[in-house]
């Protein structure tokens, strides 16, 4: 494995996953008021607005696995189109499966399949899962 290839699973792992980089950072910035203000303080201050912030940042980390499931949906992607040459449809298909037809639901399956056509280098793994994106599923959050 190539240490470019390494950077592109810590960034598909930390800010690839949009829910996972907002989530964190709520958790940041948080646990960085808690640190510098102390927990008095921060309390105080902060109240009604800390327990929030945190609690939004902690369910939304929980969810998606620290990213470290959009991490194996890169992996998994990656090495498919290492394989294959192709993003097949039967493939996006079987990562999709669980979307259940939602506008919101399977967004990092989606983004993990993004970022792996995006990093391979290869603009036509990009124009495949855009057509393959529009074709069978109804997902609106839009991959970055």
């Amino acid at each position: 494995m190539t240490l470019k290839e390494k950077l592109n699973e810590v960034e598909a792992t930390l800010i690839g996953n949009r829910i996972s980089a907002i989530s964190s950072a709520c958790l940041l910035a948080g646990a960085g008021s808690m640190a510098i203000l102390g927990l008095d303080q921060a309390t105080e201050v902060m109240g009604p607005i800390l327990g929030p912030v945190m609690g939004v940042g902690l369910v939304g980390c929980s969810f998606t696995g620290f990213g470290s499931t959009m991490k194996k949906l890169y992996i998994r992607t990656r090495e498919h189109l290492k394989k294959f040459n192709t993003l097949d449809p039967r493939f996006f298909k079987a990562m999709m499966e669980l979307d259940y037809g939602s506008w919101l639901l399977g967004y990092g399956q989606l983004q993990a399949m993004y970022l792996a056509a995006r990093d391979s280098g290869n603009p036509e793994y990009l124009r495949q899962f855009h057509q393959l994106k529009r074709e069978y599923t109804k997902n609106i959050i839009p991959n970055f």
